[in-house]
């Protein structure tokens, strides 16, 4: 059963009837609804964040890029920030890539002259700062499409692939951000208290559920009820 169940609509909407409430006017600026728009992006980063990006399970995605022959590396979407190690493979080919260090691609190939079907990747930078690269070795002498599982930061519209019970957590800090990007903040400073305090409690309670990887029992103290030996209970 969904908890908190919202969609993107019904964020921007709840936002946008606080503001009617607050301000008094009938319905926001079209640039109001932008920063709106901005503000729930924004909050979606930002519980990525303070929970610890690579713990959420609900930004990982299977994704798939295709080389080019004789160049060395492929460059990944610019939303994407992390591959997983040891889900780097070539179906095509039944092969998965190992992972190794940009100092072992250099060290075992020099002269970059090494070809055929790729075995090993590196995750290294590339010309543009938002995106990570691929380099690969041996570089590719045709076109293969490799396949991977990526962490990357959704966008606005993504939020259906978070948990349910994330998104009321979202819309607080959405809607913190709102007043505070249009410069309401100092305006309605109780407003802004009540969604804070309510946003850092919503935050720890999803810290609490997510990405537990092992059984809550595990390593749990228990306390044994001490109770007298067996023998004492017997019948004379």
């Amino acid at each position: 059963m969904a908890i908190f169940a919202l969609t993107t609509t019904e964020i921007k909407d709840g936002i946008e009837t606080l503001l009617r409430n607050l301000t008094g006017r009938e319905s926001p600026t079209y640039g109001e609804r932008k920063i709106i728009g901005n503000s729930l992006n924004a909050a979606i980063v930002d519980l990525c964040l303070d929970r610890g990006v690579s713990k959420w399970r609900a930004i990982q995605a299977d994704s798939t890029v295709d080389t080019t022959a004789s160049t060395a590396y492929v460059d990944l979407d610019a939303n994407i920030f992390n591959v997983i190690s040891g889900t780097v493979r070539i179906e095509a080919e039944n092969l998965t890539l190992s992972p190794m260090s940009i100092e072992y691609n250099y060290v075992t190939d020099p002269d970059q002259d090494d070809t055929g079907t790729p075995a090993f990747y590196a995750i290294d930078s590339s010309a543009d700062p938002e995106q990570i690269r691929l380099r690969l070795k041996p570089i590719p002498n045709a076109v293969f499409t490799i396949s991977f599982v990526s962490e990357s930061i959704p966008d606005e519209d993504s939020i259906a692939s978070f948990p349910s019970w994330t998104h009321a957590c979202l819309k607080d800090k959405a809607t913190l951000n709102t007043l505070r990007d249009l410069g309401l903040a100092e305006r309605f400073p109780q407003t802004m208290a009540t969604f804070a305090v309510s946003y850092e409690k919503r935050k720890e309670d999803n810290k609490a559920s997510q990405g537990l990887d092992i059984p809550r029992h595990i390593n749990r103290p228990y306390k044994v009820r001490r109770s007298r030996g067996i023998q004492s209970r017997l019948p004379d």
